[in-house]
């Protein structure tokens, strides 16, 4: 991409850019990243509820209609997201407006709606050790943080707002770890994400990954849904799968292949199969996969894709392309291409994919430059591109 000329709607607009840059950042930073990590230890449960008290007295002398359950989530997001965000925002009109749209994205689950999952009746499997694979339990304590879903984007303005959750209850539930080191969990987030994600699925199903088998055995409950062809390219995780849960699913709809997910996917023949359910991605470090199956995707017109995580994709290549965009605003301006800071090795080659989704964009003016920091824009090019990372 290149811009043409420098006008001062340009300008302004950079300066507009910077300023989201810098907040999404420290949303990231001071939030998202900590709970994700579980860094945050959980409010003191009888504090939260010493705290719904007083919001239900307050509801209460203004007549206003407050359950409990409504009063112990407005005490959990106050003892705990409210907090980390003054962090960010010291001043108080600024901190309003971010807090409003993470309050509204704010949920208390109880175990009405994690642990009465069929899963944890039906599944359930018991600890064991497999070489360098394990698979144990973990608990998230009452009250303690955790992201639920991928984030939600503010009105006109490209701030990310994280979704974050709390239970309230001791929410247990099992993990995969290789040399102690966790590459599959269900976590509240899989859950949420697993059952938003298959909610349309049906027919015959091919499904990428196998992980803990929540997805298989959910999709396996639906009526509509045929079979489901599970492919996983990690042989201790499909043995595991094999030899210690699809036993226990009670099914005769699922099968399983031990195979790369891509190059399954790539000797897959359009119409084989009614919807493929992507979810062979670890982390935002496998967007090269991500843009394999987006590639992929483009030969099938009789099958319908649902890709886990995708908006949290598009999000991670969007931080690439405002980058690119910042690049040829400096060297618009006559920089010195040296001056501009190089990326590491992995993110440079993010950034390279983008250049080459943008490379007949021309910037003029600042309207330009809003439709190109459209998550679905993004989303067009990369569906339209014959690139992948």
């Amino acid at each position: 991409m290149k811009i043409q000329k420098i006008t001062e709607d340009i300008k302004r607009k950079f300066v507009e850019l910077d300023f989201y840059a810098n907040v999404n950042s420290a949303i990231e930073t001071e939030i998202t990243y900590p709970i994700e990590t579980n860094f945050i230890y959980p409010t003191d449960p009888e504090q939260i509820k010493e705290t719904a008290e007083q919001v239900l007295e307050e509801a209460r002398k203004k007549n206003a209609d407050l359950t409990q359950k409504d009063a112990l989530r407005t005490a959990s997001f106050a003892g705990g997201v409210a907090g980390m965000c003054a962090k960010i925002f010291e001043n108080d009109s600024t901190l309003s407006e971010y807090l409003a749209p993470l309050e509204a994205e704010f949920r208390l689950f109880g175990e009405s709606d994690l642990g009465m999952d069929p899963y944890f009746s039906a599944v359930n499997p018991p600890g064991f050790t497999k070489g360098a694979y394990t698979l144990s339990y973990e608990t998230f304590h009452p009250y303690q943080l955790a992201v639920y879903d991928e984030s939600a984007v503010m009105k006109n303005r490209p701030v990310n707002i994280p979704r974050i959750c709390a239970v309230d209850y001791a929410y247990t539930y099992p993990i995969i770890s290789k040399n102690d080191k966790v590459i599959c969990a269900l976590t509240p987030n899989v859950l949420f994400v697993g059952q938003k994600l298959i909610k349309d699925v049906s027919g015959d199903v091919l499904l990428l990954g196998s992980e803990l088998g929540y997805l298989a055995y959910s999709l396996s409950l639906k009526d509509n849904v045929k079979s489901i062809t599970v492919v996983e390219g990690d042989k201790n995780i499909l043995s595991i799968f094999e030899e210690k849960l699809l036993p226990l699913m009670g099914t005769e709809k699922i099968k399983t292949a031990e195979c790369n997910p891509i190059e399954f996917l790539s000797k897959t023949k359009d119409g084989e199969f009614d919807c493929v359910v992507a979810s062979c991605f670890m982390s935002l470090a496998e967007t090269n996969i991500y843009t394999r199956v987006k590639k992929e995707e483009q030969r099938f017109k009789n099958t319908k894709f649902f890709i886990r995580d995708e908006t949290a994709f598009l999000m991670h290549l969007m931080s690439f392309t405002i980058r690119r965009l910042e690049e040829a605003y400096y060297l618009a301006l006559g920089y010195d291409p040296s001056q501009i800071p190089l990326l590491a090795e992995d993110d440079e080659k993010k950034a390279k994919y983008i250049d080459k989704l943008t490379k007949n964009i021309v910037i003029t003016s600042s309207e330009d430059i809003d439709n190109l920091t459209k998550l679905e824009n993004l989303k067009k090019l990369i569906e339209s591109s014959p690139y992948k990372i």
